[in-house]
C-alpha cells in the first residue's frame, strides 16, 4: 500500500509544473513595483498615512494589496479546480486511482500539496517585500524608517497575515470541492460567484457575521482598544473559516469517494 508521505511527494512535484502556480508567484511584482516606484518618487505612489512606513507593517501592506486584487483568488481557485477536476475531466485521474484505491488518500495528499505550495508562495512573497523595503523603500525618509516592527502594532499585524492566509485554504478547499462533482471551468466560476456574495454579505447587518470579508476588514483597520479585544474577534474569524474548511473538505472527500470515474 502506498503511504501518504508518497502520494503526497507525486503530487508535490506535479504542481511545481502547473502554470496556476507560476501565475500566483507573479504576485511579487506588487511590493516589486510599489518598492521601485516609492524609490524613484513615482507620482503613482501615493503615501496617505499621517505615520511613516516600517518593514512590518509594509510586508502586511503589500498581502492585503495581494488580497485586494481579486485575480490572485481566482488563480487560487484554478490551481485547486485544475489538480483534481481536470484529471477527472481528461481521465487521468484513472492512473492515480488504479495505484492508489484509497481515493481519501489521494483527495488529502492533493490538498494538503496545494495548502503546502500556496503557504510557501506566501512566505516567499512576505521574504522578497521585506527585502524590497530595506533595498529600496527605506531610502525615502519622508514615508519610511528603518524599524522592523511596532510593539504595539506586532499582535494585529500578524493577525491579517495570518487571516488573508487562512482565506487562501479556504479557496483552494471550497473551489476542490466543487470540482469534484463540477467540470473544472464550471466550479471556478462558482467560486467566484460565491466569493463575491460573501464578500458584499460583509456590508449588511446580519449577514455580515458569516462574511469572511467583514472579519478581515475590520482586523486591517486596527479598530481595537484591547488585544483581548482584537484576539477574540481574530479567533471568531479562524473558527469561520475553520468550520468552512473542514465542512468543504469533509464534503469533498466522500463527493470523490463515490463518484463514478
Amino acid at each position: 500500500m502506498v503511504n501518504f508521505n508518497t502520494v503526497y511527494k507525486i503530487e508535490w512535484k506535479k504542481l511545481m509544473k502547473r502554470r496556476e502556480l507560476i501565475a500566483f508567484v507573479t504576485m511579487i511584482g506588487i511590493p516589486l513595483l510599489y518598492s521601485l516606484g516609492a524609490y524613484f518618487e513615482s507620482s503613482i505612489i501615493v503615501f496617505n498615512s499621517d505615520e511613516k512606513e516600517y518593514a512590518g507593517s509594509f510586508v502586511i501592506n503589500m498581502i492585503i494589496f495581494g488580497k485586494m486584487l481579486f485575480i490572485y483568488f481566482l488563480i487560487a481557485a484554478l490551481f485547486a479546480t485544475k489538480s483534481l477536476g481536470g484529471e477527472i475531466e481528461n481521465r487521468s485521474i484513472l492512473l492515480y486511482t488504479q495505484r492508489i484505491p484509497n481515493r481519501a488518500k489521494i483527495y488529502r495528499a492533493k490538498l494538503v500539496s496545494m495548502y503546502s505550495a500556496i503557504i510557501s508562495v506566501i512566505i516567499f512573497y512576505s521574504i522578497i517585500s521585506l527585502i524590497l523595503y530595506y533595498v529600496f523603500v527605506v531610502h525615502r525618509e519622508d514615508i519610511a524608517t528603518k524599524q522592523f516592527i511596532r510593539a504595539d502594532e506586532f499582535l494585529n499585524l500578524l493577525y491579517v497575515g495570518l487571516g488573508i492566509a487562512f482565506l487562501y485554504l479556504l479557496v483552494i478547499s471550497f473551489s476542490m470541492m466543487l470540482s469534484t462533482f463540477l467540470k473544472s471551468n464550471t466550479a471556478t466560476i462558482i467560486f467566484c460567484l460565491i466569493f463575491i456574495v460573501f464578500t458584499f454579505m460583509a456590508n449588511f447587518p446580519v449577514f455580515k457575521y458569516i462574511s469572511f470579508d467583514y472579519y478581515l476588514s475590520e482586523l486591517i483597520d486596527m479598530n481595537f482598544t484591547s488585544n483581548f479585544e482584537l484576539t477574540k474577534f481574530f479567533l471568531t474569524y479562524v473558527v469561520l473559516i475553520l468550520v468552512m474548511i473542514i465542512t468543504s473538505n469533509r464534503i469533498g472527500i466522500y463527493l470523490f469517494t463515490r463518484r463514478d470515474l
